[in-house]
């Protein structure tokens, strides 16, 4: 989980601090190398809004989400520092008041890299630095527009080993 800066880019932009919550399910296939599988979602509240790039204001009563399922891989460098890459497919879901609107599901992928500390024999806390970014359509009568998402952020990382 962690937190960090999220930007939605459609017909407007939506920009601001956004949450992250990350799953991986997965073990060992060498020393050192981890496969896994995610499930993991992003979140905006009352984000700042941008429209045609010039024309700033604030949202009320809104939230963006992206959430979506992927795979892969963890690879451990000494002293417990480790590079993580996955392969995602998402889904952004847009609510402000009344209105909802959500995407096809996308593809997008997540680059993280981070630092681990034994706690215990079993157990791992760590920090990280990561950045998700993916590419959606829209649903239905506006699915010629692009939507595309970005969050960057330090996440805190629990592992069972």
């Amino acid at each position: 989980m962690g937190t960090g800066y999220a930007k939605y880019e459609d017909l407007f932009e939506l920009y601001g601090v956004a949450g992250l919550l990350s799953f991986h399910f997965g073990g060992a296939v060498s020393e050192n190398l981890i496969l896994f599988g995610k499930v993991s979602s992003s979140s905006m509240t009352d984000p700042d809004v941008t429209f045609f790039g010039t024309v700033t204001g604030e949202t009320n009563d809104t939230t963006y989400d992206v959430s979506g399922i992927g795979a892969g891989v963890n690879y451990y460098l000494p002293y417990n520092f480790y590079i993580s890459g996955s392969i995602d497919f998402p889904v952004a879901t847009l609510k402000s008041g009344s209105s909802e609107g959500s995407s096809d599901a996308g593809f997008g992928g997540e680059l993280s890299l981070g630092k681990e500390w034994w706690v215990s024999d079993s157990w791992g806390l760590g920090l990280a630095v990561t950045g998700q970014f993916s590419g959606m359509k829209d649903k239905d009568e506006f699915d010629d527009n692009h939507i595309g998402n970005s969050f960057i952020g330090l996440m805190l990382s629990v592992t069972y080993n």
